[in-house]
C-alpha cells in the first residue's frame, strides 16, 4: 500500500490494499486505508463489491463491520439512501441494538416520510431495550407517529397504554388518553 502511496499512485495503492484485504479481510487498519484510497480514486463501487463478496463467508462480527462500512459508503459518499438502508438493516439483523445503524435507519425513514415503516422500526427496538425510561421515551415517539403522522388513533391509544404498563402513573399518557377518548 505504501509503495503506491510513496510513488503518488493512489490507484496502485488501492489495488495493493485490495490484495491485502483478500488475504486479511478482518484487518481494520487496511479497511480504513481502503476507504481513504477509494475516496482518492473515486472508486467506491469497487470497494463495495469487494466488501460485499467478503460478507457471505465472514464470521458475524466481520459481517457486521463490513455491512456497516458499506452502509456508510452508500449513505455518506454515494448518497444512496435506498442502498444504505439495505445495509443498515443487515447491521441490525446481526446486532439488533447497534445504535448507529438504528439512528441512521431512523433518519433515512424520516427523510423519506415512511412513517409506517418507521413505526415498525421503533416497535422492534422498544422490545429489545432493557432500560424502562428508554422504552418509555420510545413509546412516546411511537405515540406521536401514530397520532400526528399516521392519524391512527387506535394505535396511538395502544401505545399510550404501553407507556402506562411501564409507568402506571404517567400523567402525560393519561392526559393523552383522555384527549383521544
Amino acid at each position: 500500500i505504501i509503495y503506491g502511496r510513496k510513488r503518488g499512485d493512489a490507484a496502485a495503492a488501492f489495488a495493493n490494499a485490495q490484495r491485502v484485504f483478500a488475504l486479511s479481510p478482518g484487518d481494520p487498519e487496511n479497511r480504513v486505508e481502503l476507504r481513504h484510497l477509494a475516496e482518492m480514486v473515486q472508486d467506491f463501487e469497487s470497494l463495495i463489491l469487494l466488501y460485499d463478496a467478503a460478507l457471505e463467508n465472514a464470521e458475524p462480527a466481520l459481517q457486521r463491520a463490513l455491512a456497516w462500512e458499506i452502509a456508510e459508503i452508500y449513505d455518506q459518499n454515494l448518497r444512496s439512501a435506498k442502498d444504505a438502508r439495505t445495509y443498515f438493516q443487515k447491521v441490525l439483523a446481526l446486532e439488533p441494538l447497534h445504535e448507529g445503524a438504528f439512528e441512521a435507519l431512523r433518519r433515512i425513514l424520516q427523510d423519506a416520510g415512511e412513517w409506517a415503516t418507521l413505526r415498525q422500526l421503533l416497535r422492534a427496538r422498544v422490545e429489545l431495550l432493557g432500560d424502562a425510561s428508554a422504552r418509555r421515551d420510545l413509546w412516546f415517539q411511537i405515540c406521536a407517529l401514530d397520532e400526528d403522522l399516521l392519524s391512527d388513533v387506535p394505535a396511538a391509544i395502544a401505545a399510550y397504554c404501553a407507556v402506562l404498563d411501564l409507568e402506571p402513573g404517567n400523567a402525560r399518557a393519561f392526559m393523552a388518553l383522555e384527549r383521544l377518548y
